[in-house]
């Protein structure tokens, strides 16, 4: 029961970083809603097998960065130089808040933040209160057309797409491994199948390059 709240609010926590990230850039998250919860559901997944069960929290700062970088890349089809900027952002403004909502926690003495041991339930909850704090302040700034803007043309490369999708793969078997070889065969499969995800919208997005 443990494992299954922490998935469920990972996955909300990560809905509400990609919501984020579109609002930021005055995208619309209705057409992108399914790619959203997919995304989401693979995170949540990614977050507890590296961080729970393998103790590899220190990496997971730059794989949350990739996995921001992708979803720019394939879902909002932004430029390579374009995604690395939308990541870093929506990184930087999602820790702002996680940081904000701790740090309001410690001052109202709900948790200490010297404290490593904090329960898992109040973890927990500061993470749900950070992701509904991501949905509000984006939705809000969304309806008053406050984001930024680029122009995606520029700074677009014709041989992106074959690096994003060698990274990918490079990454993704990776963590296949990784998880066979521990026998999480559950999250290695996801991974399987969120690359050939990936390797459809790279070739898709290769055709329309090429049209």
């Amino acid at each position: 029961m443990k494992d299954f709240f922490y998935i469920f609010v990972s996955t909300f926590e990560a809905s509400a970083a990609l919501i984020l990230m579109l609002h930021l850039f005055r995208f619309s998250v209705v057409p992108y809603w399914k790619y959203l919860i997919y995304f989401s559901v693979f995170f949540a997944v990614l977050s507890f097998t590296l961080r729970v069960s393998l103790n590899l929290s220190s990496y997971f700062p730059l794989i949350t960065i990739a996995f921001f970088v992708l979803f720019a890349f394939y879902i909002m089809r932004a430029p390579l130089f374009w995604s690395f900027v939308i990541a870093t952002i929506t990184t930087i403004t999602t820790t702002v808040l996680q940081t904000s909502v701790l740090l309001a926690a410690d001052w109202l003495h709900i948790i200490d933040i010297e404290l490593e041991d904090q329960t898992n339930l109040i973890s927990r909850m500061l993470q749900f209160i950070s992701a509904i704090l991501s949905v509000t302040i984006s939705s809000y700034l969304y309806r008053r057309g406050i984001g930024f803007a680029f122009n995606f043309d520029r700074f677009r490369l014709k041989w992106e797409n074959l690096l994003m999708i060698t990274i990918a793969l490079l990454l993704f078997l990776a963590f296949f491994v990784t998880f066979f070889n521990h026998e999480f065969y559950f999250s290695a499969m996801i991974s399987l199948v969120t690359f050939i995800f990936l390797l459809f919208f790279a070739l898709r997005k290769e055709k329309a390059d090429l049209d």
